[in-house]
């Protein structure tokens, strides 16, 4: 019971174990497995983190175990309080477990020091990690001592006390290197160790270190890889190698699209890519330069002017902030003063956005309102193009600031009424065509809960080519046409446009959308080769592609739909081993196991359908119903069946009935086949259904019932085709079940006759049993075959001298006419056992010959019809063709049941063969296994062999081993090897030696027995003994 309840565990069964454990509880109360099983579900908890659980779990320990695990139990209580937050209670646990002569001293001591580093009581924590931390001299160290030194570095570190935290992680670091499996704590832990103290050396500035540890640890795909990932890109950020940072962030992004972090690495890239300075010392030249202009008298409005677009340009937007509010302020009414105040705007946005993602939000606020201000300055003065620009941004910023579904719409009333303000004309162009284009864009999204706004929305993109076809927005227009012809259901039209479009696109930042958008047209017009193209050039070409994830999992689809099983398993794997919690629906996983169910792996498909059910992910008759097919492939019958009777209710229900009575129905189990059809008959249009459901009433017996279904499938399905052959032919079956022997021939006859001028052939797979597979392949071999098994069972049932030889005549004819039947081997197998019967050992060889080289036996009939073959060639002593089959059956029949036996027939066949040192070999081999008859055997022959070779005292000691070893072997061996050995004996003229062994089988066997009449004659013909005087 207590077996039971961990293997439940191991499976991630708690609840299942749970009850096991409460049957042990019962039956065994104070036993030792009985503590035991307390503490497995307790620390099943803990190690799950389940922290709640594993707190009540140990305190039922505490009230149930009555003998030496109560310390244990404690011990894990305190862990698991300390391990929830509840610190200043475990610390009262640690207290009671300390004491002089407890069992679990060292192991509270640790976990006392651990509380009280979370309590701040750090010399007190330090003291005792340091004197747990003491290791003996040229030994490992304990496990406590190891988890002592990583704890201590661990505190270290929290302190900020990084020069100490590095000592005491490379402390540990070498002694795991030091002692290797002698070392006492996990790859997870050591693992663990390397990333803190990775993070150590990144805090501490030395950022190469710091990138070789990450980069090492990222290199292995465990639980710390997302931790080292992150950690690599903030070390390269940290040595200010931006680009290189941007790429790591990147993939993070693309394998941990889900994790935690997540959000925080977006923010990370926006950071670095829109608001810090690109180029420094390109800016620096600029500056520089300014300054050599103001010397060589250029004017200083020109001066500030550049400054200022300078710093914007190199993204320096603190400064460039400054130098465009002096500027407004130094010229106003200039011409240039509202390009200026419209790029003061600007950079106070990107100010803000900066300021926010540092962390600063009120800053951030107050920037973002002085954007607005002047933004809405600008708006209302009639500055031309910088007023219209500025308007336009207002609509924007207004709508970032709502919901999603409030943003959309706030954005399409704002660019419909920028639209009705500012007519066509030539001034108004450019801006009318960026409202257009986010009106566009506005109601595309719209489109997604409301699909009128598709037309609106191509309308807007339309209305923008017309208007400002040479504008550099109007490869953006038409991408979002693009995009509505492929939202509503247009492929053929998207793929046409994107194809199109893409040329001009090349190094545009809408390049890789526009891959990705072709790509899902053509995977959902069904070219999947084309699309499989397309998104491999997306995922190389632009590896920070925001959409990578995406992609990847479409190529992953892609690749399934061209059956390419291997790609897709590879592909799908990474996804869901890089993001585990990234897949909440179980969607990815879904299509994993597909890919495995693809490839043929049907066990490792099965394995995440159970995962998924466990963990209750997914839709859950879907994952039944897979399950079901999964445990059917791999020959689990029972429990296929099982997990189809799940399945109660909803659409998938007429499916899984189905599949249940369909294994029924391929594992000859009519009765389970028929009531599961029954209650599908009434509503079905699938003529399988019905055909199987006849086919398993004539199976029952049921020859009424099954005449009556059978009609109405004639009449619903026609007359034609092959399920009318198949129910003629199991109606003779059934003729032929009752001893009816003559209607079951005409039954059968008719057959053959209608099905040689209209023939009809199918292969209906392995879902069925093999004599309906066989039937429906060829309906005329099989009329004719079930017409000579009729004869052949009347001639058994009334055997007449004409009727055997017409039976053997219809056996000959059909093996004539039929040599490539499915029903060949049948024929051929009954004629070969006919012909070994009356020992007509030749055509028996013959016809087993042809079974075994046919291509229609089964697996059981070839590996019957083969040892036969062995058996006839020795009988005839042709033991060249023997070994010749002999070793074949090697070869070719592996797992043939009497595959070891072949062993001992081989020795015998070399020892007829005359090959008496190879024989004496190859059973000396064969006595290594071999127990009873068989050694028996093997032994006698090892003494035959040598009697041959005329070395008798070795052919003695071989026969006198046979009796010797035989005690589980019959006597016929032992009285046959007695008697090989006497006769050596007389050949070596030891005369008495020979009649005191026949004078054993005497009294072994009696006197009046075979064996004592023989060895009676024997003691008879040798000479007499001598006078005792002599």
């Amino acid at each position: 019971m207590l077996l039971a309840g961990n293997i439940h565990l191991v499976l991630n069964r708690p609840q299942a174990a749970a009850t096991s454990f409460d049957g042990l509880h019962t039956a065994f109360k104070g036993s030792a497995q009985s503590d035991s099983a307390y503490l497995d579900l307790a620390d099943y908890y803990l190690a799950r983190k389940a922290y709640d659980d594993a707190i009540s779990h140990y305190e039922r320990a505490l009230e149930g175990i009555e003998g030496d695990m109560t310390a244990q139990a404690r011990l894990g209580h305190a862990n698991a309080l300390r391990l929830s937050g509840q610190v200043a209670e475990s610390l009262a646990e640690y207290d009671e477990l300390v004491r002089p002569g407890s069992s679990v001293l060292a192991q509270a001591q640790l976990g006392q020091a651990i509380a009280l580093g979370k309590t701040d009581r750090f010399g007190a924590a330090v003291g005792l990690f340091l004197q747990l931390a003491q290791t003996p001299s040229g030994g490992p160290p304990s496990a406590v001592t190891a988890a002592a030194v990583r704890e201590l570095g661990a505190l270290y570190r929290r302190q900020g006390d990084l020069a100490r935290a590095n000592s005491w992680f490379r402390r540990y670091l070498d002694d795991s290197e030091r002692f290797a499996g002698a070392f006492p704590e996990s790859t997870v832990e050591r693992d663990l160790v390397r990333l803190q103290l990775a993070q150590v050396r990144d805090a501490s500035g030395y950022y190469d270190d710091a990138v070789r540890r990450f980069a090492d640890l990222g290199r292995d795909p465990g639980p710390l890889a997302a931790e080292a990932q992150y950690g690599l890109a903030a070390a390269h950020e940290g040595a200010d190698a931006r680009r290189l940072a941007i790429t790591e962030y990147g993939i993070f992004l693309e394998r941990y699209p889900s994790h935690p972090r997540a959000a925080q690495v977006r923010q990370r890239i926006e950071y670095l890519r829109e608001y810090t300075i690109l180029d420094a010392a390109g800016l620096a030249r600029a500056l520089s330069q300014s300054y050599i202009d103001e010397l060589s008298g250029t004017s200083r409005q020109r001066i500030r002017l550049n400054v200022a677009r300078a710093l914007r340009d190199h993204q320096d937007f603190a400064n460039a902030v400054r130098a465009w509010e002096t500027f407004v302020a130094s010229y106003p009414g200039d011409g240039v003063t509202a390009e200026a105040q419209f790029y003061l705007a600007d950079c106070l946005y990107r100010f803000s956005r900066q300021r926010q993602l540092e962390g600063d939000a009120e800053f951030a606020d107050s920037l973002h309102a002085l954007a607005l201000q002047e933004d809405r300055i600008l708006a209302d003065a009639d500055a031309g193009r910088w007023s219209r620009l500025a308007r336009l941004r207002l609509v924007e910023a207004m709508a970032a600031t709502e919901s999603d579904t409030a943003r959309t719409r706030v954005l399409e009333q704002g660019y419909s009424a920028f639209l009705q303000q500012h007519p066509l004309t030539e001034e108004t162009t450019e801006a009318r065509a960026r409202a257009l284009l986010g009106l566009g864009d506005a109601r595309r999204m719209a489109a997604l809960a409301d699909s009128a706004k598709l037309k609106e929305a191509d309308e807007a993109y339309r209305l923008l080519l017309v208007e400002a076809g040479q504008s550099t927005l109007a490869r953006r227009a038409r991408f979002g046409r693009s995009a509505v012809a492929l939202q509503g259901g247009q492929n053929a039209a998207a793929i046409d446009s994107l194809a199109t479009l893409l040329p001009v696109l090349t190094g545009t930042a809408l390049q890789p959308q526009a891959l990705a958008l072709l790509a899902q047209a053509l995977a959902r017009a069904d070219r999947h080769l084309e699309a499989a193209t397309r998104l491999s050039e997306l995922l190389l070409a632009f590896p920070d592609h925001d959409g990578r994830r995406d992609a990847q999992e479409l190529l992953g689809d892609t690749y399934l739909a061209l059956g390419d099983a291997d790609r897709a398993v590879e592909l799908l794997s990474s996804l869901a081993g890089a993001d585990p919690q990234g897949d909440v629906n179980g969607s990815l996983r879904l299509r994993l196991a597909q890919a495995h169910r693809l490839r043929g792996d049907a066990a490792t498909a099965l394995n995440i359908y159970d995962r998924l059910l466990a963990q209750n992910t997914g839709p859950i008759d879907t994952l039944r119903l897979a399950r079901g097919r999964m445990l059917a492939r791999l020959g689990r019958i029972d429990e296929a069946v099982d997990a189809f009777g799940l399945v109660r209710s909803g659409p998938l229900l007429s499916a899984a009935r189905i599949g249940a009575a369909d294994l029924h129905f391929a594992s000859g189990q009519f009765k389970q086949a028929s009531a599961a059809y029954a209650p599908l008959l009434a509503d079905t249009e699938d003529t399988t259904i019905v055909g199987r459901a006849v086919v398993s009433l004539y199976e029952l017996g049921q020859r009424q019932e099954a005449n009556e279904l059978a009609d109405r499938h004639r009449k619903e399905f026609g007359k034609y085709g092959i399920w009318p052959y198949l129910f003629r032919l199991y109606e003779g079956r059934y003729w032929l079940a009752h001893r009816e022997y003559d209607k079951a021939h005409d039954a059968f006859d008719g057959v053959a006759e209608d099905a040689a001028k209209n023939p009809v052939s199918i292969d209906m797979g392995d879902g069925v049993p093999i004599v309906m597979r066989r039937m429906a392949q060829d309906p005329l071999s099989a009329g004719s075959f079930f017409a000579a098994t009729s004869e052949w069972e009347k001639m058994r049932a009334e055997p007449t001298e004409e009727g055997t030889s017409q039976a053997l005549q219809s056996q000959s004819n059909f093996a004539s006419r039929f040599p490539d039947s499915p029903f060949s081997a049948d024929i051929y197998m009954r004629l070969a056992e006919f012909q070994l019967a009356i020992e007509n050992l030749l055509p028996a060889a013959g016809a087993f010959r042809r079974v075994v080289d046919g291509k229609h036996g089964t697996a059981e009939q070839r590996q019957i019809a083969v040892w036969q073959l062995l058996q006839c060639y020795s009988k005839l002593s042709r033991w060249d063709e023997a070994m010749r089959i002999a070793r074949r059956i090697q070869s070719e029949f592996p797992d043939h049941p009497r595959v070891t036996a072949v062993r001992l027939e081989i020795g015998y066949i070399l020892m007829n063969m005359g090959q008496h040192a190879q024989a004496i070999t190859a059973l000396q081999n064969v006595l290594e296994w071999a127990e009873g008859e068989d050694a028996a055997e093997a032994r006698y022959y090892i003494g035959q062999a040598y009697q041959n070779m005329a070395e008798y005292r070795k052919a003695i000691t071989a026969f006198y081993e046979v009796g010797f070893y035989g005690a589980d072997a019959s006597t016929q061996w032992i009285n046959t090897a007695d008697f090989q050995r006497a006769q050596c004996n007389e050949v070596l003229g030891e005369f008495e030696q020979a009649r005191r062994i026949y004078n054993i089988i005497i009294r072994r066997e009696g006197g009046a027995s075979e064996w004592g009449g023989l060895a009676r004659q024997k003691i008879e013909s040798l000479p007499p003994p001598p006078p005792s005087g002599n």
